[in-house]
């Protein structure tokens, strides 16, 4: 960010006030400097603001006056806070390590629920696995809703609820459990 003002100013965008006070502002706002939250991460901190209700509460402030849209001040900047940028950083981490997790730990492969062509196949699936298909069920109706109503500030909270909440709370520590427990009978058998 400081080299992006200092080219700004070398190319004459920025006059040497406006720089010295982007300075101040990013030393200010940023003491320790901006951590790398990686593009991932950036992106879902980038779909998680409510960018939507904003551009409605300002249509509505302008069609309901007679003043111009230029009259308004510009409070519709993006505002994200550096702490929740890393947590996003974290989130999609977390997404890498379960991944990885599961290819680690899986012989055959990943079963996806669509390959279920018959019915009966569906008995041969443990009682997590119909929990987990359920909660998918669920989670899917969420987002298409949110995001065919162009809400994507919860449909990325519908995707940390689902992957945090039941994917890896509960789905991925009862399969920890169970790949221990094989481990273990493994070892003494």
């Amino acid at each position: 960010m400081l080299s992006d003002a200092q080219e700004m100013l070398e190319s004459g965008e920025l006059s040497k006030e406006e720089y010295k006070l982007r300075i101040a502002g990013f030393k200010k706002d940023y003491p320790d400097g901006f951590k790398p939250c990686g593009m991932d991460g950036l992106r879902m901190a980038l779909l998680s603001q409510d960018v939507f209700s904003e551009f409605l509460c300002f249509y509505f402030m302008i069609v309901h006056s007679e003043q111009s849209i230029f009259n308004y001040p510009s409070d519709q900047d993006i505002k994200l806070d550096t702490k929740y940028l890393e947590n996003c950083r974290h989130f999609c981490n977390k997404i890498w390590q379960a991944m990885r997790f599961i290819l680690m730990n899986s012989e055959e492969g990943i079963n996806h629920p669509t390959e279920i062509a018959n019915p009966r196949e569906l008995t041969l699936l443990s009682t997590a696995d119909l929990w987990i298909l359920s909660c998918l069920y669920d989670f899917s109706k969420n987002v298409e809703e949110n995001l065919d109503g162009g809400r994507f500030h919860q449909y990325t909270e519908n995707v940390r609820t689902f992957f945090y909440q039941q994917f890896c709370d509960v789905y991925l520590v009862r399969l920890w459990i169970a790949f221990e427990v094989s481990v273990i009978k493994q070892i003494f058998d």
